[in-house]
């Protein structure tokens, strides 16, 4: 009996231990199938649902080389400049120093006033203009930005007045600055007036390329600066999640609440303004959402061909021509714009046309003009464009004879040509009239004659 028992109880225990391997297989290929549908890289699905531009008051975002807003939140809300002031200050600077390496000596009066955010230049130190917009754009240095002020101009408050002519000159008519820092809230501007002056900072190579660098050493001072643009340096705790290799240049206020960005993805030059963003335990949204956006616009955004001068518009009919009777007749050229990719051409892209004959006489030649297209977009004319016929048509021998033939029996030569026929007939068939009757009747007085004589 004890030997059954144990025998049934070693039974148990050997399928026990067969079946252990079973059920973990069937629970690992249970855990492996939930991770499969998951990707560490990708945001938590709660994450997805948020918009994240919803934690900034204004952002736009504009590609330069198709000349296109791509996204705009708050572009007309008015905002302080924030360190957006620095790149204005760089530019009326740029445009008034004539020699960037000029040595400049700085003295108290040049420093006074200077707060927040510095580098640290005091009386009796010798730098030069190059490094002082360095310091700014790199460090975001305030003592920088006043040093500057008051050596291109006579004072700060007349610099602030070049910096206040060249915004009017470039079209920021909301923007009025109060200082060259940006430093407080003094003075106003919008987003839109924002992305003006990144438009126009990004063209100046010299200042893009300095607002670019992570870190640099001023060649006055030999002390090496770190750039506080945590999209460009971890120096100043960015994180590895602010790191974007798209950007080529930029500035942000100290807490990264205001940040305007350059970069280039895709081939794709883009300009990002952000204006008050927040921040969380992950980080500062103005920095995420530019990423972000970058990466939408990139996605997103493309070429597409609005109409193909391969599609044939219509057709004319052709007269006198060797082998066909009408030809089609297609745009001269394709015409593209920069649009989101699933754009609804169907909706989005319309035409007309005139066509300047109603038919065509061969011999018609490849590219010959015979009327023109007028493109819409979204119910805006974008184009007009020439139609042009697809194909040349020799004229037909036979049909051009008779055609010839045709054309001479009407024209006037052949007209007159007829009448004076006609006439010659008329005129020789009534002197010849004329002539005979005069020769019967010199027959009758003959005949006369030779009676009487008998």
């Amino acid at each position: 009996m004890k030997v059954k028992i144990i025998s049934n109880i070693f039974s148990l225990v050997l399928v026990a231990a067969l079946l252990l391997p079973l059920v973990g297989a069937f629970a690992d290929n249970d855990t492996n199938g939930t991770t499969a549908t998951g990707n560490d890289n990708e945001p938590d699905k709660d994450e997805e649902q948020v918009d994240i531009t919803n934690f900034a008051r204004g952002i736009e975002l504009y590609c330069i080389d198709t000349e296109t807003t791509l996204y705009s939140k708050g572009k007309d809300i008015v905002c302080a400049p924030s360190s957006s002031a620095k790149l204005m200050s760089a530019l009326v600077a740029h445009e008034k120093i004539a020699d960037l390496s000029e040595e400049i000596h700085i003295t108290k009066e040049m420093t006074s006033g200077t707060a927040g955010l510095i580098y640290g230049f005091s009386s009796g130190m010798t730098t030069t203009y190059n490094d002082l917009i360095t310091a700014m754009l790199v460090r975001n240095a305030n003592d920088a930005a006043l040093i500057i002020s008051r050596n291109v101009a006579e004072n700060t408050e007349s610099f602030v007045e070049l910096m206040n002519a060249k915004a009017a000159a470039l079209g920021m008519y909301d923007t009025k600055y109060a200082n060259p820092t940006g430093q407080g809230s003094a003075g106003t501007t919008t987003v839109a007036d924002m992305m003006t002056l990144l438009s126009a900072f990004s063209e100046d190579e010299y200042l893009l390329s300095i607002s670019g660098l992570s870190s640099t050493k001023l060649a006055s001072t030999k002390v090496t600066i770190h750039s506080r643009n945590f999209f460009l340096s971890r120096y100043y705790n960015g994180g590895p999640s602010y790191l974007n290799s798209s950007i080529i240049g930029g500035i942000a206020d100290e807490k990264g609440e205001t940040l305007l960005s350059v970069a280039i993805l895709g081939g794709y030059t883009y300009l990002a303004v952000v204006m008050g963003g927040t921040e969380d335990e992950e980080g500062i949204f103005s920095y995420r959402i530019t990423s972000k956006l970058l990466q939408w616009g990139h996605d997103n955004f493309d070429y597409i061909t609005l109409i193909d001068k391969g599609k044939v518009i219509c057709s004319l009919p052709v007269s006198m021509g060797y082998g066909a009777d009408e030809v089609a007749v297609f745009p001269a050229r394709t015409v593209t714009r920069y649009l989101a990719r699933d754009t609804d051409l169907d909706s989005a892209v319309s035409f007309t046309y005139t066509i300047d004959k109603k038919s065509l006489t061969a011999p018609v030649s490849f590219g010959e003009k015979v009327g023109c297209l007028t493109l819409f977009l979204d119910g805006e004319q974008i184009e007009v464009i020439d139609l042009v016929v697809a194909s040349d048509i020799p004229s037909s021998s036979s049909d051009y004879m008779r055609s010839e033939f045709v054309k001479f029996i009407k024209s006037s030569f052949f007209r007159g040509l007829v009448i004076t026929v006609i006439s010659v007939c008329i005129v020789y068939i009534l002197v010849m009239a004329i002539v005979k009757g005069q020769r019967k009747k010199r027959l009758q007085i003959l005949a006369s004659e030779k009676e009487g004589e008998r």
